[in-house]
């Protein structure tokens, strides 16, 4: 168990090195930051660098706040409009922009990450000190010798009353009811902890978000896709 532990948590701590140098790297400057600035620019929901109108208002307004600056002004909305036309060209004949992996995306990978580890952790840490403690008492049941549940419910139901009365058929049928219980109890549990953890997953619930912290914990303790993570 512990070297199966130990393989899983170095995998961990590969990505997530992984994972900083790779926010690391792109957190440096970019080598064109002209259309760097074009992007930001262009991916404000007020601004149509398409209508005449709004690049004249902006020019306006970064000549009100730079003075000074009104041949980079021009020179910003011209390219802006330039850089409008060619993307809307480029939709038109089908083509989409590629997107780039970014820090800001490349963070929240890593956020995503770190999330899945610190619930895998927990169930890690809770299936261990869980199997132990099964163990212990399967062990404490099997040294009491006792019969099983299934053994005990057909021989109530081998000791049917040559009478039938109203207490005689109560007894009998709490003979029957409480090993039946039992039965149907562990079918259910088995095929909880037998059963894909999606399976499981839109049993309960029909969506799923990041408020499901201790949900997914569970999830993963009582499923099989912890058995798969050991074996």
């Amino acid at each position: 168990m512990v070297k199966i532990a130990a393989r899983h948590l170095v995998s961990l701590l590969v990505v997530t090195l992984i994972l900083g140098a790779l926010i690391v790297n792109l957190n440096r400057p970019q080598a064109d930051p002209r259309q760097k600035a074009l992007n930001e620019w262009l991916q404000l929901s007020f601004l149509h660098a398409d209508d005449p109108a709004d690049r004249v208002l902006l020019k306006e307004m970064l000549d009100y706040f730079e003075p000074g600056k009104e041949a980079a002004h021009r020179q910003l909305v011209e390219d802006l409009a330039a850089e409008s036309k060619r993307r809307r060209l480029e939709m038109a004949r089908g083509r989409t922009e590629k997107k780039v992996l970014d820090a800001q995306t490349a963070g929240h990978i890593l956020y995503m990450f770190l999330m899945f580890t610190l619930i895998f952790i927990c169930a890690l840490l809770i299936s261990y000190y869980g199997a132990l403690t099964l163990g212990t008492l399967r062990f404490i049941y099997q040294r009491q010798q006792k019969p099983s549940a299934f053994r005990r419910w057909l021989t109530a139901l081998r000791a049917r009353p040559d009478h039938w009365q109203a207490e005689t058929a109560w007894v009998y049928a709490r003979s029957l009811l409480k090993p039946g219980v039992i039965i149907v109890g562990r079918f259910f549990a088995y095929a909880v902890l037998f059963s894909p953890a999606y399976v499981l997953a839109y049993s309960f619930k029909s969506r799923f978000d990041s408020d499901m912290f201790l949900f997914v914990i569970l999830l993963g303790v009582i499923s099989n896709g912890m058995l798969i993570t050991y074996t």
